[in-house]
């Protein structure tokens, strides 16, 4: 859109320049988000209501500000061939503009912008319009800091989403250790979240807005709503819904596991939970690939040694108590209680630590006595191995 030039009847009230640390791609994209100038800017600005907007600019209503004044119209026309747009400012319903500010716009580096800003205003006595240009100086001041901040951040986050994610797991210590850091921001696969507790519940909720990469806060103190402070969207923490109705939401967050053991021994259930192959440690790498040898343990205080009687269909008075001692020493919990089967067979109920691992099932080690060994996963009967000195069971 080829602009007019700066109306005749207008008079240079002060001009203002500066560099911005950032490209002219962003610089103008900043230019035309017409939405974050009451959320940014909300010292300069009261509210915004948009009436139109296209590829030309944008027109809006604007509110009275921190004075009060009654509502006004700002229209932005710009020309990016021409590397210029002007701001033109009235009274709602007024004809002509009561002021323009007209902007150039000049790339001097690739992450450098060259911004120069002319402030005109209708005609008055030299000390005057001296007077409003050093207000309006002061306000751009302000308002391009504000901006650039804006920009540099969202330039950072872009180039954090354009690089490769780093591991999938952070180590957030053990459980008093991050209650004592909360709330705590994390980068998790790229991406940032904070985690903080809810009763009693740790929680992790994105701090980055879908909408342009903005900061998310909690909005009036309140952890549960969550807002940004560039364009005033909020979010539910939790389920990360919106909640000002504009539709966005935010990503999924991950779950804070309490981990009682290396992920890598139960591999199957933390894929299922989470999708996500747990990472074997260089200490197992390889255990797949390595023989298996067994060593035969000398009979000494690591075995039991009980007879049974002559009818081999009963334990001898006490031997359960003598068991049960043996097996508290061997680390084995949870044991409801042990019985005796034809054969001679020890079978052991209801142990609550067996091991879950399915090539390998924990055997109880008894020695000589007439009859089998069989391990505690097998005892059942569907499955049964006579072994002999061994401490796993070969059984699959």
């Amino acid at each position: 859109m080829k602009l007019p030039e700066p109306a005749s009847d207008l008079a240079l009230a002060a001009s203002y320049e500066r560099t911005v640390h950032a490209s002219l791609e962003r610089v103008w994209e900043n230019v035309l988000d017409w939405e974050h100038l009451p959320w940014l800017h909300a010292r300069a600005f009261e509210s915004i209501e948009k009436l139109d907007a296209g590829e030309w600019g944008w027109r809006a209503r604007l509110g009275g500000g921190g004075g009060g004044g009654p509502p006004s119209v700002i229209e932005l026309s710009a020309d990016r061939e021409a590397g210029r747009y002007v701001v033109r400012t009235g009274p709602d319903g007024g004809t002509a503009p009561a002021s323009e500010i007209w902007t150039s716009l000049a790339p001097e580096a690739e992450d450098r912008t060259g911004v120069r800003v002319e402030f005109r205003v209708a005609p008055l006595p030299d000390d005057a319009l001296a007077a409003v240009g050093r207000v309006y100086a002061d306000l751009y001041t302000l308002l391009w800091d504000e901006d650039e901040e804006m920009i540099c951040e969202r330039v950072e986050r872009l180039h954090e989403q354009a690089s490769p994610p780093p591991d999938s797991a952070v180590d957030l210590g053990t459980e008093s250790e991050l209650r004592a850091r909360l709330p705590l921001d994390v980068v998790f696969e790229g991406r940032r979240f904070r985690v903080i507790e809810r009763a009693g519940r740790f929680v992790v909720h994105a701090t980055v807005c879908p909408h342009m990469l903005g900061p998310l806060f909690a909005a009036d103190g309140e952890e549960a709503v969550l807002e940004c402070p560039w364009h005033g969207y909020r979010f539910d923490a939790e389920g990360g819904r919106s909640c000002d109705g504009r539709g966005l939401r935010l990503p999924a967050s991950p779950a804070v596991s309490l981990e009682t053991a290396h992920p890598a021994k139960f591999p199957d259930e933390i894929r299922a939970i989470t999708g996500i192959e747990p990472p074997v440690p260089p200490s197992l790498a390889g255990l797949e690939e390595r023989i298996e040898t067994q060593d035969k343990v000398a009979s000494q205080h690591c075995f039991l040694r009980i007879a049974l009687s002559d009818q081999g269909d009963g334990l001898l008075e006490g031997i359960e108590d003598a068991v049960l001692d043996f097996l508290r020493e061997l680390g084995v919990s949870g044991v409801a209680h042990i019985r005796d089967l034809k054969g001679g067979v020890l079978q052991v109920i209801e142990c609550a630590n067996v091991s879950r691992w399915p090539d390998a099932h924990p055997i109880m080690a008894v020695a000589d006595f007439a009859g089998p060994i069989r391990c505690f996963k097998c005892l059942s009967g569907r499955r049964a191995a006579a072994v002999e000195g061994r401490r796993t069971c070969p059984m699959t």
